[in-house]
C-alpha cells in the first residue's frame, strides 16, 4: 500500500459552509415565493441566490474526494466490491429507509387534506421513487451521487492513463455540462434535467482537477498570491452580482431572460464559488481560536445525516408557526426556519448516534466523534465525508 496522503482539512470545513448552503436556500424559499412586491424581497432573494452553490460545492468535494482517495491505487474487482460495498450500505440504505419515512410524510398530508390511504399503490411506485429520487424534493442529489460512482472506475482508469492532468480537465467539464443542457433541451428532453450528473460536470471535474494537483490546490488555499485572488475575487463578485439581479428581475415579472442566462450564470457563479470558498475555509483553519474551525468540522462531518432529515423540520416549523402579518416579521420568521432546522437535525443525529445502535440505516456512518462509547477503537474508521487514504 502507497503512504497516506495528507488529510485535507479544508475540504470538511467547506463541506460544513455547503450545508450552511441548503438550509439558506430551503429557509428562503417561501420568503421568496411570498414576498416577490415587498422592500424585503432584495435581500431573501440575494440570500436565496448567492447560497445556491451548496449542491456544485458538494458534487465538487465528491470528485475531489473519490480521486484524492484513489488515484494512485490500481482497482481491481477485489477493491471494487468493497468501494461499491460502502457505498450501498451508508448511503443507499438511508436513502431507502429515508425515502419510505417521507413517502409517509406525504401520506399525512393526503389523509389530512380529505384523502384515502394509498398505502399499496404508493409502495407500488416505490421503486420509481427510488430510481428518480422523487420521494421527497432534496432526495435528487442522492441519484446524482450514485451516477458518479457509477462511471467513477472508468474515469479513474483513463485518467491513470493520461499524463496530461491540468485544466483542460475543468474545460472538458464545463463543454461537457453545456453539451448536455443544448442536448436535452433540442432532443432529450429530461423533465429532471437537475437529477442527471451531467448537469455539474464542470464542478465534478474541477474537484477532480484539485484532487490530481492537490500540492498547487494546496498553495492557492495557503500562500499569499494577491493578484491571482484579487482578480478572482473580482470575478466572482461580478459573477454573484449579474446572477443575483437576473433572478430578481426575473421572479418580480421586471424581464424575462432566456435559459441560457439561468444555465451559464449558475454555472459561472458556482465554478467561481468553489476556490473563493476553498480561501475562506482556509482562513477559518489559520484562525487562532479552533472554537469556529471544530464547529464547521462537526458540521461538514454531520452533513449527510443533516441533509437527509432537516426537510421534516422544514415541514414542522411551516405546520406550527404561522406565516406573519407584517413583511418584517418575515425576517424573524425566516431565522426560525434556519435554526429549527438546524438545531432540530443536529438533536436528532446527536441522540441517534449516541443512543443506538442502528442510526446508520438512516443516517450514514456515523462520525468517529459521534459514535457511541461501546464501539471499539478497532472498528472500521472508513468515513464517507473525510479525505482519507483508503486501502
Amino acid at each position: 500500500m502507497s503512504n497516506r496522503k495528507p488529510v485535507v482539512h479544508e475540504l470538511n470545513v467547506m463541506r460544513g459552509i455547503a450545508m450552511l448552503g441548503v438550509l439558506t436556500v430551503h429557509s428562503t424559499s417561501s420568503a421568496v415565493a411570498a414576498l416577490n412586491e415587498s422592500s424585503l424581497f432584495g435581500l431573501f432573494n440575494t440570500l436565496n441566490v448567492l447560497a445556491l452553490f451548496c449542491v456544485p460545492a458538494f458534487i465538487f468535494l465528491s470528485g475531489f474526494v473519490l480521486l484524492y482517495n484513489y488515484s494512485d491505487q490500481k482497482i481491481g474487482l477485489r477493491s471494487l466490491g468493497t468501494f461499491y460495498r460502502k457505498r450501498l450500505l451508508y448511503i443507499l440504505v438511508p436513502y431507502a429507509f429515508i425515502s419510505l419515512l417521507y413517502l409517509g410524510i406525504k401520506q399525512l398530508y393526503v389523509i389530512r387534506a380529505g384523502g384515502s390511504v394509498e398505502t399499496l399503490p404508493v409502495l407500488d411506485k416505490y421503486w420509481h421513487y427510488l430510481l428518480t429520487g422523487n420521494a421527497y424534493t432534496h432526495l435528487y442529489y442522492i441519484i446524482i451521487t450514485v451516477q458518479l460512482y457509477l462511471v467513477f472506475p472508468l474515469l479513474l482508469y483513463v485518467l491513470q492513463k493520461v499524463r496530461n492532468r491540468g485544466l483542460w480537465l475543468v474545460v472538458l467539464g464545463i463543454a461537457i455540462q453545456a453539451g448536455f443542457y443544448y442536448a436535452n433541451r433540442y432532443w432529450l428532453h429530461v423533465p429532471s434535467k437537475g437529477s442527471v450528473a451531467l448537469t455539474y460536470a464542470g464542478t465534478f471535474l474541477l474537484g477532480v482537477y484539485a484532487a490530481l494537483n492537490y500540492e498547487r490546490m494546496n498553495a492557492w488555499i495557503n500562500k499569499r498570491m494577491p493578484v491571482r485572488r484579487t482578480v478572482l475575487w473580482l470575478l466572482w463578485a461580478a459573477s454573484a452580482v449579474i446572477f443575483v439581479t437576473v433572478w430578481h428581475r426575473y421572479r418580480t415579472g421586471d424581464h424575462t431572460y432566456p435559459s441560457e442566462a439561468f444555465e451559464f450564470g449558475y454555472e459561472a457563479y458556482t465554478l467561481l464559488t468553489i476556490p473563493v470558498l476553498l480561501q475562506i475555509s482556509g482562513w477559518i483553519r489559520r484562525l487562532k481560536s479552533r472554537t469556529l474551525e471544530n464547529r464547521m468540522n462537526d458540521l461538514g462531518g454531520l452533513s449527510f445525516g443533516i441533509y437527509l432529515i432537516h426537510p421534516v423540520f422544514l415541514l414542522a416549523y411551516r405546520e406550527l408557526v404561522p406565516l406573519p402579518g407584517m413583511p418584517y416579521q418575515y425576517i424573524a420568521w425566516v431565522a426560525g426556519i434556519f435554526i429549527t432546522a438546524l438545531a432540530g437535525s443536529l438533536l436528532v443525529l446527536f441522540l441517534a448516534f449516541r443512543v443506538t445502535g442502528w442510526s446508520w440505516l438512516l443516517f450514514g456512518q456515523v462520525p468517529a466523534k459521534f459514535r457511541r462509547k461501546s464501539v471499539t477503537a478497532g472498528a472500521e474508521s472508513g468515513n464517507q465525508n473525510g479525505v482519507r487514504h483508503s486501502g
